[in-house]
């Protein structure tokens, strides 16, 4: 995930109807880096608010990928938030592109979320679910304003910054205005061949590198494993359409928590 932030001040007057809330931060996104950022900004004494589109029982039961690297895990407990992690995952060390080596965490991205939920909503943070067809007007200018719908009807935010933390596919990518952006991607020219199997992954990953590519099964929770199998990026998938493409990863690297849909 990636957060996108834009800035401006409180002290614009564009808004001509009254905004059903204040606030200094708007959060796009309640998954892991809209929860671990919505958690960074309380620690550090700035208001936000953090709408997610989903259900809180959606959120946290839904299957996402199983691992966070050792910088992910590093920053949690820099900011007293590593409970998130410890005693749900199991701790492994590996060696990234970087060079960085430590110890990273094999959990499953929903119990990571379910954590930094408990975490958040502990520290007095204003988390709202189901909060659907989101659009964000004024970015650029004094007074950003969230728009967006739940249970109850329309409401509307104002802040001084909007973070998107939706991903690449969320409406923070294409509401930033024209000239501030710029996309870069790299194609590695190979593509996963997954598979969702109900079997607890014991060990927690099982990693194997070859000459020939990468393959690994790793948790999805207690009765779910992934499966994954590099192969030819122009190999159709039973559906007869390729799968993946291998963007954003290096050859042989785990997939990442937040990482793609996995």
């Amino acid at each position: 995930m990636v957060v996108i932030q834009f800035t401006s001040t409180l002290s614009g007057e564009r808004n001509m109807t009254q905004a059903d809330a204040k606030t200094t931060v708007a959060v796009v996104g309640g998954g892991v880096a809209g929860l671990a950022l919505g958690t960074f900004l309380l620690r550090s004494g700035i208001p936000c608010v953090v709408l997610e589109k989903n259900s809180r029982e959606y959120v946290e039961q839904r299957q996402r990928a199983g691992s966070l690297d050792s910088r992910g895990v590093r920053t949690l407990r820099a900011w007293g938030a590593g409970e998130a992690v410890e005693g749900h995952g199991e701790q492994r060390a590996w060696r990234m592109d970087t060079g960085e080596d430590g110890a990273g965490a094999f959990i499953p991205q929903q119990v990571l979320v379910r954590n930094l939920i408990r975490i958040f909503l502990r520290d007095g943070g204003d988390l709202r679910f189901e909060a659907e067809d989101v659009t964000l007007e004024g970015l650029g200018t004094e007074q950003p304003r969230v728009r967006y719908r739940d249970g109850e009807g329309a409401k509307a935010i104002d802040c001084a910054f909007v973070a998107g933390a939706d991903g690449f596919h969320g409406v923070s990518r294409t509401a930033i205005p024209d000239g501030f952006l710029a996309c870069h991607s790299h194609e590695f020219g190979y593509a996963w061949l997954t598979v969702m199997a109900e079997v607890p992954a014991d060990p927690a990953a099982v990693m194997a590198v070859h000459s020939r590519g990468f393959a690994a099964r790793i948790t999805r929770g207690p009765h779910a494993s992934r499966i994954y199998l590099q192969c030819p990026s122009t190999t159709p998938s039973a559906t007869g359409r390729t799968r993946g493409s291998g963007t954003n990863s290096a050859p042989g690297s785990p997939p990442r928590c937040g990482e793609g849909r996995s």
